[in-house]
């Protein structure tokens, strides 16, 4: 499994070992897979052919193979679940797979089934995922040789692109596009968070304190407390979280909220307590319990 970094050199190691595969493999059935027909074709087979050449590494055919130095193989993508139906059956002894963690899970599975012919083979190349993705889970039991990838893998990369291309991106972007590492930036609001740059554990005195709170019932609650140094950097302080849908978790009243919030607060002297503005009871039970500097945040 060749997974990584985007540029880093993955995609055009398999032109070369997909071609020794064709020459060194047992005989058998041979199967592409793609995040679609059309993508694999593109991203795989038409390198190839200007690789190799058009004897050698033929156009695909109507009935979904091509032939690859004199071995035919069969296409197919994997786009969705009905995609494990296009192979059960099918006996393998090859296989090379496209960006693969891009495809279903199920489909996965089925494939490592049918790599029972005598000598099979599977290679495969991704661009990292998340850090709970299947693939990555794959990866990390072992059960398959692995490489990891960066950009700077690839020594044919012109200077002036990889320098371009590591100014497009930044944190958890950078991370995964760069680096090549399986982090999550799915959701993030700020994708360019880095945790290297952005979190700290000796936070400088502050000269401003603020509260912020973001209110649920079935949504998570948030208090933030935030302090802004002498010289204008913001940093958030300390935090208090409670998420109803987490395992054990409950809905808390306004009063409880209250209560927590008031404990909570012992010790920090915000200028104002900043509310999420449709938590208007909410604001209003803080207010009766006697909780200073409350306001309604302008969103």
């Amino acid at each position: 499994m060749l997974a990584g970094a985007v540029s880093s050199g993955k995609t055009y190691l398999t032109y070369i070992l997909t071609a020794r595969r064709m020459l060194e493999q047992p005989p058998g059935n041979s199967l592409l897979v793609g995040k679609t027909f059309r993508s694999y074709c593109r991203n795989v087979l038409d390198p190839m052919r200007d690789m190799w050449g058009g004897e050698l590494v033929e156009m695909p055919r109507g009935d979904g193979t091509v032939k690859l130095f004199g071995r035919r193989c069969y296409i197919v993508g994997a786009n969705d679940e009905r995609a494990v139906q296009k192979i059960q059956g099918m006996g393998l002894v090859y296989c090379q797979g496209d960006e693969f963690a891009t495809w279903p899970e199920s489909f996965f599975s089925m494939l490592k089934s049918r790599l029972r012919q005598p000598g099979a083979t599977c290679d495969l190349t991704c661009n990292p995922e998340g850090p709970f993705h299947w693939a990555k889970a794959f990866i990390d039991s072992g059960a398959a040789r692995a490489w990891h990838f960066t950009l700077d893998d690839n020594p044919y990369n012109d200077p002036a692109y990889v320098e371009a291309i590591r100014q497009e991106y930044a944190g958890v972007w950078y991370r995964r596009y760069i680096l090549g590492e399986w982090v999550a930036a799915e959701g993030a609001v700020y994708d360019m968070f880095d945790a290297e740059r952005h979190v700290t554990d000796d936070a400088p005195p502050v000269v401003r304190e603020w509260v912020g709170i973001d209110y649920g019932t079935t949504n998570p609650t948030v208090f933030l407390h935030l302090g802004q140094a002498s010289d204008g950097t913001l940093y958030v302080l300390d935090e208090w979280r409670h998420d109803p849908s987490a395992r054990g978790g409950r809905q808390m009243t306004d009063a409880q909220f209250s209560d927590a919030l008031k404990g909570w607060l012992e010790g920090k002297a915000p200028r104002f307590i900043f509310v999420d503005p449709s938590a208007a009871s909410f604001r209003l039970q803080a207010y009766r319990d006697g909780i200073p500097h409350l306001a309604a945040a302008d969103n």
